[in-house]
């Protein structure tokens, strides 16, 4: 089937110069050539490698037809195409001073500090239908897709976050994840779904690339906040919670049986704005110090809580034996 004004002309002209020739008028000859010096002078070329589209225009207006790769006719200086490549645009979205909430010493919630968001943002452009890609053009192509859709998920963030502590929004990421694929496509997990169903979510939701519902023209494969980081004094703040954990945990003799304080250990862990891997490294290094204890090496299991008490265990001061408590 013709795909452009130009195919539409060669194809009358050389079916006409047939039908003519039939008839036997010498006419037909001349439309029969004229029909294959148009189609030479007019080939054109959609590349398959990037893997491509292309929108035809008429004296410059765009019509909704969408052309594969491959040989399609196009009359210069009359028609033309817009080619472009749908490969996958993967952006890693940076938020500076994101505010958020903390709680005074009368547990009521005030203004708090400052965070960074990254979140990590995959699409396509949509080429499964013309009236899809022509949106896409319509909204400026990649570069200006990539700077609405920074601006309208940091307006999301910033409103999340505007209601939570920097602990709860580190804690939260898969939730925010969700509620940002949420805007961009009206996809959702099922309401009151837990922190399982919302990783499996996230997981499946997106893996064949989904349609936004903004008429960006795109088709999305992935939203992922992937880091929450204090800043400035915040930061500052966290770290300091944690050496002063850590220094009453060193000071403490039954390490062995510290429950209580494995807990401590792990609650600061999970605080720390490097994570736990990072805290981990952090406490092995302050140990150096304490003229007690020697470098401790441990090697992370890949559970937060048995880390942190495997670490504890290395600290702990050795025990005397029931030998040389006898000989004593």
């Amino acid at each position: 089937m013709p795909r452009t004004y130009t195919e539409i002309v060669v194809l009358f002209l050389f079916l006409g110069g047939i039908g003519l020739m039939v008839l036997g008028s010498f006419i037909g000859a001349a439309l029969i050539v004229l029909s294959i010096i148009l189609a030479f002078a007019s080939i054109r070329t959609v590349p398959a490698q990037p893997p491509s589209v292309a929108m035809p225009t008429f004296l410059g207006a765009r019509y909704d037809e969408l052309i594969r790769e491959g040989i399609v006719l196009v009359c210069p200086g009359i028609e033309d195409l817009i080619i472009k490549d749908f490969l996958p645009e993967e952006k890693t979205l940076m938020y500076d001073e994101v505010r958020c909430q903390m709680k005074g010493t009368d547990g009521q919630r005030i203004s708090g500090g400052s965070v960074t968001v990254e979140v990590s943002f995959v699409y396509v452009p949509d080429v499964s239908a013309a009236r899809r890609f022509r949106l896409f053009l319509n909204n400026g192509g990649r570069e200006k897709i990539d700077s609405i859709v920074e601006g309208m998920l940091g307006e999301a963030i910033r409103q999340q976050a505007s209601m939570m502590t920097w602990e709860e929004i580190t804690f939260a990421k898969a939730g925010l994840s969700a509620d940002l694929i949420r805007i961009l496509t009206d996809l959702t997990p099922e309401e009151g779904a837990d922190d399982a169903v919302v990783k499996a979510f996230l997981q499946k939701a997106l893996v064949n690339g989904v349609a936004d519902v903004k008429d960006l023209g795109i088709s999305v494969r992935r939203v992922n906040v992937v880091e929450v980081e204090p800043e400035g004094k915040l930061k500052e703040n966290a770290e300091k919670q944690a050496i002063e954990l850590l220094q009453r945990t060193a000071e403490t003799t039954d390490v062995g049986t510290g429950i209580n304080l494995t807990q401590d250990l792990l609650e600061a862990a999970q605080k720390h704005p490097g994570g736990v891997k990072e805290f981990l490294e952090f406490y092995k290094l302050q140990q150096v110090d304490r003229a007690r204890r020697s470098a401790v090496s441990v090697d992370s299991s890949g559970t937060q809580l048995l880390d942190a008490t495997a670490l504890l265990k290395s600290t702990a001061p050795p025990q005397e034996s029931e030998e040389d408590t006898t000989s004593g």
